[in-house]
C-alpha cells in the first residue's frame, strides 16, 4: 500500500513578503509535509511558491506566481509517495478587479 494523499494532519507553512516598490509586492511561500507509510517510514515533501503582485490601478492588480514541489513522486502504480512531491511545476497569472 502507498501513502494516502492529503492524509497528513499537520502542514507547516511560512510566507515572506516584501514591498519592492509602492506598486510591486514580492512573496515566497513554503509548505512542508511529512507522511508515514505502512512500514512506518516517513516521506517529506515541500511546496514552494514565488509570487509578484503589481497594483495596476485603484481597484485592480496583476499576480504572477510560479510554484514547484520537491519530494518523492509517484511509484510505478501511479500512487503518490509524498503530499506534494508528485505535483507538477506551474505558472499562474491572475488579474483581480475589485468593486
Amino acid at each position: 500500500t502507498g501513502l494516502q494523499q492529503h492524509g497528513v494532519r499537520r502542514v507547516f507553512g511560512a510566507t515572506v513578503r516584501r514591498d519592492v516598490s509602492p506598486l510591486l509586492n514580492a512573496s515566497y511561500t513554503r509548505l512542508v509535509s511529512r507522511l508515514k507509510d505502512a512500514a512506518n517510514g516517513t516521506d517529506a515533501s515541500l511546496l514552494h511558491q514565488i509570487g509578484l503582485t503589481w497594483s495596476i490601478g485603484n481597484e485592480s492588480d496583476l499576480l504572477a506566481a510560479w510554484s514547484w514541489s520537491t519530494g518523492s513522486g509517484l511509484d510505478a502504480a501511479g500512487r503518490p509517495h509524498s503530499e506534494f512531491g508528485h505535483l507538477p511545476a506551474r505558472l499562474t497569472v491572475r488579474w483581480r478587479r475589485y468593486f
